[in-house]
């Protein structure tokens, strides 16, 4: 049975000592820090969701243990797994499509962990994995993961990497040593799973699965600069509270106990982590759709109070941009419905209409963003701060030039700067940004792709339907078989 902790609890753990630069110093309590408060105060809201009437037939589900969150609870049957990913894109829809790393996504890599060691690993470390998994779900933790080494290391041999590995091994367990580039919401983290992206030549010291906690000697944590360090929530809505903060990860000699071990000088099971994604990849296409969503209902909302929306090129333009939403909306749903169990048991979504519905997703993203600003026009550029419309002098001539229709100045500003602060600003880089290099990019996902329409078998049912109808109408019988190049996505290097 899962104890889901408060809003308050949450609030209180990220003031554990913990350390988290930021400029310079370490920042003692980020609960209270300016530049951290309106994160930590997004992820404490998504705990006490979880005691809101409200929310709770999107938020928890009737498991085998009792009611149980949903984000912590393995999918046994298509029911489950679709409730999932409703519930994930519901959740991402109350900050915009912004947000990746919940704590529920937190608990989708951990369950991706469990399943693939009990799939294809070690019994041991499939029992170490799934009892982490459990204490885990159980308590409500905040689980991140981190994975991508230094960008430098490419230019000094595999022994003299910053790539964190094992530098002593101990009776009650191993101390690692190293650094990684970067990771999402590590410092908001209760703990981190780490594991190497695997590389030709990788030393099988590196070869190692682990968690540890945040504030364990000899973390530290170095935030990035803020997409903004104007925390106004007027002028900017979305970039005071969803800034999801990635950090560098630097590790000195820290102790990991065996139970924290989950796979130990194996290269072999590093080559399975791509495979414990796949609830992670149905997590991204969900945020992805409610950031579509999201885009447009600011393209609804803006053109109706500009009584624009029946303009003919504008209605056009709306439709598009419906269109591009119902296909990622498409895709999620057919990923769900095509869903297999993998070899522990759990159910899979199908990672050919993940990857159609995440491709035509950041293929689209600048364009759905650009469209949106475009259909705001050039009253978006200009829209008047808060301080701005409170100026005694200039309130009137203010009003006159944003206020009509249907909207104060006041009004118009705030969706104004909503509009702008989703689709311009450095937080909506940093979504795109993140959104591609948090799931491999483009290339990646067109390798899954064709891997995952491969192993369907798809390829040559293609191509005996031509054989079919040739052999029919013609006589000729051709002995051809598909040749389509399918790289095992797993491939050491991505």
């Amino acid at each position: 049975m899962t104890t889901m902790r408060t809003a308050a609890e949450y609030r209180a753990s990220v003031a554990d000592g913990r350390r988290v630069w930021y400029q310079g110093r370490v920042l003692e309590d980020l609960a209270a820090e300016p530049i951290t408060k309106g994160l930590v105060d997004s992820y404490a809201r998504w705990y006490d969701w979880h005691s809101d009437p409200e929310w709770n037939d999107t938020l928890w589900v009737d498991g085998p243990e009792g009611r149980q969150p949903l984000s912590f609870i393995a999918p046994k049957d298509v029911g489950t797994l679709r409730k999932l990913a409703n519930s994930i894109r519901l959740v991402a829809q109350q900050d915009a499509g912004t947000l990746s790393h919940t704590p529920g996504y937190g608990a989708l890599i951990m369950l991706g962990v469990s399943d693939v060691l009990a799939s294809y690993g070690e019994s041991g470390a499939a029992a170490a994995a799934e009892k982490y998994y459990r204490s885990m779900a159980a308590h409500g933790r905040f689980v991140t993961g981190v994975y991508a080494p230094a960008q430098t290391d490419r230019f000094r041999p595999p022994e003299e990497r910053l790539a964190v590995q094992v530098v002593e091994e101990r009776d009650d367990g191993i101390v690692v040593d190293g650094a990684l580039a970067i990771g999402t919401s590590l410092a908001y983290s209760d703990e981190v799973f780490s594991a190497p992206i695997p590389y030709p030549g990788m030393p099988v010291s590196q070869a190692v699965w682990f968690a540890f906690g945040v504030n364990a000697p000899g973390v530290e944590m170095v935030l990035r600069k803020p997409a903004s360090l104007d925390q106004d929530p007027f002028s900017f809505p979305i970039s005071s509270r969803f800034d999801e903060h990635e950090s560098a990860l630097i590790l000195r000699k820290v102790f990991v106990p065996w139970d924290r071990v989950f796979a130990y000088r194996a290269p072999e099971t590093c080559l399975y982590l791509t495979r414990a994604m796949g609830w992670l990849l149905l997590s991204h296409l969900a945020r992805m759709l409610a950031r579509y969503e999201f885009s447009l209902g600011l393209g609804l909302t803006v053109t109706s109070s500009l009584k624009t929306s029946k303009i003919p090129g504008v209605t056009e333009v709306l439709t598009d941009l419906a269109i591009q939403t119902e296909t990622l909306r498409t895709a999620l749903s057919a990923s769900v419905a095509d869903a297999t169990l993998s070899p522990a048991g759990n159910l899979l979504p199908d990672l050919s209409h993940l990857a159609v519905g995440t491709l035509q997703g950041l293929s689209g993203e600048a364009t759905v963003a650009k469209t949106v600003r475009t259909l705001a026009g050039q009253g978006v550029m200009m829209a008047p701060t808060q301080q701005d419309l409170e100026a005694g002098d200039l309130q009137p001539y203010i009003e006159k030039l944003f206020g009509g229709g249907e909207l104060s100045a006041h009004e118009r500003s705030a969706l104004f700067h909503l509009i702008t602060d989703h689709t311009a600003s450095a937080t909506e880089g940093r979504v795109a940004a993140f959104s591609s290099l948090s799931t491999g990019g483009e290339l990646l996902w067109r390798r899954r792709l064709r891997w995952a329409f491969k192993q369907a078998g798809h390829d040559n049912a293609c191509a005996d339907l031509v054989t079919k109808v040739l052999r029919d109408s013609t006589g000729v019988d051709l002995d051809i078989r598909a040749d389509f190049a399918a790289e095992d996505p797993r491939i050491p290097g991505y």
